[in-house]
């Protein structure tokens, strides 16, 4: 069985690019969340840098699935992904509303 280049290319990619997004949004966020000093910030700080992590963690499961010709890692993984950029969507929208009403200054 011969199989096309971006058969192999393209899911080894996005596997790479999941990875060095995961290992980014921890290094990140630890390094913001240890500097911020108000609680419901260091809330916000976290639950971004949780969004993007999980992102990239689908990104990884997206790319091993395709490579691995493994359909239910694939799908899984997508709809995992979509799950929690929703869910953390939600939070953070929460987590800015409640800082808005207490005064404090929400970053962009």
């Amino acid at each position: 069985m011969i199989e096309s280049s971006w058969n192999i290319y393209l899911p080894s990619i996005i596997l790479i690019f999941g990875a060095v997004i995961v290992s980014w949004s921890l290094y990140r966020g630890v390094k913001k969340v240890l500097k911020e000093s108000a609680d419901p910030m260091r809330a916000l700080v976290l639950v971004r840098h949780l969004r993007t992590g999980l992102a990239g963690l689908s990104l990884v499961g997206i790319g091993a699935g395709w490579l691995g010709h493994i359909e239910s890692l694939l799908f899984l993984s997508l709809i995992f992904g979509c799950e929690e950029l929703y869910e953390t969507s939600v939070v953070i929208a929460v987590l800015k509303r409640s800082l808005r009403e207490s005064g404090q200054e929400v970053q962009a």
